[in-house]
């Protein structure tokens, strides 16, 4: 099919359809409401914005790429006064992002935490006591080959500020990258542990 052409009041399409030369939406955008889209060769060029749901996690909760993936996540504990746990979907090489950001300071820990055999590797750069117009000390914490949790206590392992953030990517089968920035209080201590298994 060259050109298909629908109009303003399109009731009724098909439930399935093929576009083989390219579609155009010149205005009123295009919502898909269930099923989502799949590009499987070229490129998708975006010219305007691109604008991600926002979740908030405010208690346990299974992360799963349907609900999650390519969102952002708050971790915002009512309270910030009670542990809260994440656990990720197991990694296949997805390409998934989870992007996790404090949105109330918990001193309960949020725990992130994979499943099975999955690990995560990668660093975080912390802030160490840091003050308006103040010195504060910069460090890498590295995971170590075992890695399978995260562990904020909004104290000496990260998560005192709103906005202190991790992006954790699935890469390959069991395998996880993590990144992000912390702000840590107190004597530093890395978030990074196995405890899953």
């Amino acid at each position: 099919m060259a050109t298909t052409t629908m109009t303003q009041g399109v009731s009724k399409v098909p439930e399935y359809f093929d576009i083989d030369n390219g579609l155009t939406v010149t205005s009123g955008g295009l919502t898909i409401t269930a099923g989502g889209a799949t590009v499987t060769a070229g490129t998708v060029t975006l010219g305007g914005s691109f604008v991600r749901d926002v979740v908030t996690l405010t208690a346990t909760d299974t992360i799963t790429q349907a609900e999650h993936a390519g969102r952002i996540l708050l971790m915002g504990e009512v309270g910030g006064d009670a542990a809260a746990t994440f656990t990720l979907p197991a990694a296949t090489g997805s390409g998934d992002e989870y992007k996790f950001i404090v949105s109330v300071v918990n001193t309960s820990n949020y725990v992130i935490q994979v499943t099975g055999d999955d690990t995560i590797d990668g660093s975080v750069v912390v802030t160490n006591d840091s003050t308006d117009g103040g010195t504060a000390s910069l460090i890498s914490w590295p995971t170590v080959a075992a890695t399978d949790t995260i562990t904020l206590d909004g104290t000496t392992t990260g998560g005192v500020n709103i906005g202190d953030y991790l992006l954790l990517t699935d890469i390959a089968t069991n395998q996880y990258t993590v990144s992000g920035l912390l702000n840590a209080s107190g004597t530093e201590a890395t978030p990074f542990s196995a405890a899953v298994s």
